[in-house]
């Protein structure tokens, strides 16, 4: 099956510097079936990667192993580990589960994936399923991935805070919390959202439901605010917008309130201090810190790179209003196009689809696909 269209829908942001050709995608063509070839066309793509860092649908491993390279697993002896399972794939046949537990006193955080090198950029997106039968005296929460800059793990390292972690040279604390938002010289919790808010439970995410989150991090230029960060979610009536923010006014990826929760976008901010010039190291798979709750936590693919360049399928012409979106997994990229392998998921078996296309500074370009 042959798709093309003509006029493709394209989103550019002013705020953000497009070089290059106009950008847009113009042709995308592959029968659409779960792990299908797919080539798309075009004008204008950056090319910061040749293709995703990493797409891990999981497919590879042996059910009922730990996860293997170029997963890792931590130091501790108490951890609960991620290991190969056939039972609820997102997509393809397997996928990443671990049951939490309750015997262990600090928590759990068992998986982790080291870059290959210092990034100041991180884009994460993945899918999460949680089960959770017992919620504990806490309540149920589920601590979402974490994008930090350890090259190593141990229990006492790693603390519960935030979406990302930056830590200048893997060991040396930036003002002893998670990513720090420094306004005014002020480092006080009061100025940024809580990190112990950077959670999931039934009141955000659905228990026993699959949803696709995206994680994003820049680190600022050291002493200057031009970092970003946001974290969005995708499933019915909470697609495109943040998890729970408690900052009045404000949210996760703006403080203020002046890009709205709904903007694949965040307000400059400094993040990374003057003289600091460590970046991200690692992405740590979502994990579970309560000792009396018992869940199972799922992940059905993960996918890594250094910045927003990938290909969506989606539900809607614009990333901000699908319902349903699923990264795809991007074998080449060219300036003029690239191809690619179909990641299906979720997705519904009938009804309108899109591709959309992102390039490395966030820009969208969409194309009706069915």
């Amino acid at each position: 099956m042959s798709i093309i269209q003509l006029s493709p829908k394209t989103i550019l942001r002013p705020r953000y510097n497009q070089g290059g050709g106009a950008f847009a995608l113009t042709s995308f063509t592959g029968s659409i079936v779960e792990g299908g070839d797919f080539t798309f066309g075009g004008n204008g793509f950056t090319t910061k990667n040749n293709g995703d860092w990493l797409s891990d649908s999981f497919d590879s491993g042996t059910v009922g192993q730990n996860l293997a390279s170029p997963w890792t697993t931590s130091v501790s002896d108490q951890n609960e580990p991620y290991k190969y399972s056939s039972t609820n794939p997102f997509t393809g046949t397997k996928c990443a589960a671990l049951t939490t537990n309750t015997s262990v006193s600090i928590g759990d955080w068992g998986n982790y994936i080291l870059f290959p090198e210092s990034w100041d950029e991180v884009f994460v997106e993945y899918a999460l399923h949680f089960n959770i039968t017992t919620a504990g005296s806490g309540g149920p929460q589920i601590k979402l991935g974490r994008i930090g800059s350890f090259t190593s793990f141990a229990p006492s390292q790693e603390p519960n805070f935030g979406t990302t972690r930056f830590q200048d040279n893997g060991n040396t604390a930036v003002g002893g919390q998670g990513i720090q938002i420094l306004q005014g010289g002020d480092n006080s919790r009061g100025i940024w959202p809580d990190p112990e808010e950077w959670f999931a439970n039934s009141s955000v995410l659905p228990n026993n439901a699959w949803v696709v989150i995206s994680q994003y991090s820049k680190l600022s230029t050291p002493g200057v605010a031009n970092g970003k960060r946001y974290e969005k979610i995708g499933t019915g009536s909470l697609a495109g917008n943040q998890t729970y923010s408690g900052v009045p006014g404000g949210h996760f990826a703006s403080l203020d309130g002046s890009i709205a929760h709904t903007a694949w976008d965040g307000s400059p901010v400094m993040n990374r201090r003057s003289g600091l010039t460590d970046g991200y190291h690692n992405f740590l798979l979502p994990f579970y810190t309560r000792t009396d709750q018992v869940v199972t936590l799922t992940i059905g693919f993960v996918h890594i790179n250094n910045s927003p360049e990938r290909i969506v399928i989606g539900d809607a012409s614009t990333i901000a209003a699908c319902g349903k979106r699923v990264p795809q997994k991007t074998v080449t990229r060219g300036s003029t196009g690239g191809d690619g392998k179909y990641r299906l998921g979720d997705l519904p078996g009938s009804g309108s689809l899109w591709a959309i296309a992102f390039n490395s500074d966030g820009a969208e370009t969409s194309l009706q696909i069915r």
